[in-house]
């Protein structure tokens, strides 16, 4: 028998052992092949603007009388104290820590998480005659007001205006006299 014979004899015969040796076949899987969208989550705070330092009271306000017909010193000296942390106005799940980074970064302000104000403290300030001093011993908070938003994993996203309040510096709030 002639070689090329053998050849062409051969050919469905390997065609045959092979298709019997594949694996069976499944039936196809539209979404087999397609892997659900993931993105990282990312947080930002942007379009910030200073609305001003307010202050946080830790514990009762102070006050001192100057009954004298002169000016005179009076020093309030606070008691009590604590820790004063950022908050925000809105629903979303906002990180504290981002919305530190981009205020300082934006407004160029040294800002904190959170401040705790010594236990005790006092304060020296001149009163005029007949007039009264007040006090409160706290932790002075800057107000910002910016749109935060949210890329979560899903990859939809969620963003709100926000006020928030970040702690600056600890110190008194003294007016009167």
């Amino acid at each position: 028998m002639p070689k090329w014979r053998t050849m062409l004899t051969a050919a469905p015969i390997a065609v045959v052992v092979l298709l019997g040796l594949a694996a069976p076949a499944q039936a196809a899987d539209p979404d087999g092949d397609v892997k659900p969208l993931a993105c990282v989550e990312e947080h930002s705070y942007a379009s910030i603007s200073n609305k001003g330092q307010t202050h946080f009271r830790l514990g009762p306000g102070y006050q001192n009388y100057n009954g004298t017909s002169s000016t005179a010193t009076v020093t309030l000296t606070a008691t009590v104290g604590g820790t004063v942390s950022w908050s925000a106005s809105t629903s979303l799940a906002v990180k504290g820590s981002v919305l530190v980074v981009e205020a300082e970064g934006t407004l160029g302000l040294n800002l904190s998480t959170s401040l705790t104000a010594s236990v005790t403290n006092s304060i020296r300030v001149t009163a005029r005659a007949k007039t009264t001093v007040y006090g409160d011993y706290g932790v002075w908070r800057q107000k910002v007001y910016g749109n935060y938003g949210i890329l979560y994993p899903s990859c939809n996203s969620q963003s709100a205006w926000v006020t928030s309040y970040l702690p600056a510096r600890v110190g008194w709030n003294v007016w009167g006299g």
